[in-house]
């Protein structure tokens, strides 16, 4: 969504059983209470992919790893790196980039 003001609040009333529900599938969407219901309320579609979370978070971790490699390999601690890093990093980026698409 573009960047501009909202200066209007809409809030609804629901029972713990709905709450429970709504709560489930904004988690399963990986998307905040607020985006996941404008996109419901306006008719945009929402993307819930099933165990998705959990590979991004794994992706995460291990793009964090191959950055403090890149940072030692930057600085010069380590001298000998093969070009497979290199193909590692921009497949992890690839990856990344379609589960958060």
């Amino acid at each position: 969504m573009a960047n501009r003001s909202r200066k209007h609040c809409v809030s609804i009333r629901v029972s713990d059983r709905e709450l429970a529900a709504i709560r489930a599938k904004v988690k399963r969407s990986g998307l905040s209470l607020r985006e996941y219901a404008l996109r419901s309320l306006l008719g945009k579609e929402i993307h819930v992919k099933e165990g998705g979370l959990e590979v991004v978070k794994e992706l995460k971790a291990i793009g964090n790893n191959v950055n403090q490699i890149a940072y030692h390999v930057n600085a010069g601690l380590i001298t000998d790196c093969s070009p497979e890093l290199s193909q590692m990093y921009s497949a992890l980026k690839e990856l990344m980039c379609e589960w958060q698409s």
